[in-house]
């Protein structure tokens, strides 16, 4: 990348094709640049610069996380079955052959509805892949791993579709985020466990649970950040818990997405080590990466931006 001269009014940059493919923008597309800060520009689509607008305004304010989807209990059932599946191998001919004709009919309502969606482009560009389209991800997201802001039917669905694990003695560390193995916290112990994963939280900026009954908890003491938008959490495809201030995962994710758009694809320890991230914290990043779609595992542990 290089700023060379245009004309006297002008300086040009020279960007790299695949750094800016990778970050969703085409070469006809038309832009702003604004300055962040000194040193600091940034490039943002015009179509796309209201919404990101509104997101900044409605995280400045702490107002509540949008858009508000009804989920029913038909809806959760059918997107964790789908989400289950791999982002890459959700393709229509897939997730098709998955459903009854029942959960067919319930596949239409969620995408007539904008909760499901088919994304065409790079890889996908024929076949097409089912995603959670991104404006309502979050929320989406949340719902399916912690039943918050479901409808009561949908919640008593989750909560029925919980299997029991064998009680264990259970301890958390303040200076480990990562719980060790999934266990039934009893009464006495709940209290305790949640202010530690708290402390732990607000002191690294995420925490990782592998505890279902703990991960309820600390999602209930969490509830109103987590509306306002200041926390998130979902369920990783290793089983664990990924909770963390919006603002770290934020920082995370703009650091993944400019090393992978720069370097094609990496592994997790090559992205914790040069970007100096912690590797819990880049692994729960990718999580939310993978899950919507923004990126995949290219080759066995070597992750690339889908764009």
């Amino acid at each position: 990348m290089k700023i060379i001269d245009y004309d006297s009014e002008n300086y040009a940059i020279l960007v790299k094709k695949r750094q800016l493919e990778g970050a969703g923008l085409g070469r006809e597309d038309d832009v702003y640049i604004i300055t962040l800060q000194r040193g600091v520009l940034a490039v943002i689509r015009k179509s796309s610069f209201k919404d990101l607008l509104k997101e900044k305004v409605r995280m400045a304010l702490e107002l509540p996380e949008l858009p508000q989807v009804e989920l029913t209990g038909d809806d959760l059932s059918l997107l964790r079955k789908i989400t289950s599946v791999k982002f890459e191998e959700r393709i229509p001919e897939n997730v098709l052959k998955m459903l009854s004709g029942k959960e067919m009919q319930q596949l239409k309502s969620l995408v007539d509805r904008g909760i499901l969606s088919v994304y065409k482009g790079g890889k996908y560009q024929a076949k097409g892949v089912y995603a959670i389209p991104r404006d309502v991800y979050r929320y989406v997201r949340r719902v399916l791993d912690e039943g918050i802001g479901a409808s009561p039917p949908a919640k008593a669905q989750l909560q029925a579709e919980e299997q029991p694990v064998v009680p264990k003695e259970q301890k958390i560390s303040p200076q480990k985020s990562e719980e060790q193995s999934p266990q039934r916290i009893v009464p006495q112990q709940e209290y305790k466990l949640v202010a530690d994963a708290v402390r732990v939280l607000d002191k690294d900026g995420f925490v990782v649970i592998s505890n279902d009954d703990l991960a309820r908890a600390i999602s209930g003491t969490l509830q109103e950040k987590i509306k306002k938008g200041a926390v998130m959490g979902m369920k990783g495809f290793d089983g664990k818990y990924y909770i963390m201030h919006t603002k770290k995962y934020l920082e995370a994710d703009s650091l993944l997405r400019t090393y992978l758009s720069e370097n094609k694809r990496a592994t997790l320890t090559e992205l914790a080590k040069n970007l100096e991230i912690d590797e819990v914290l880049c692994r729960g990043v990718l999580n939310y990466l993978l899950e919507s779609g923004d990126v995949i595992e290219k080759s066995r542990g070597k992750y690339e931006l889908v764009g």
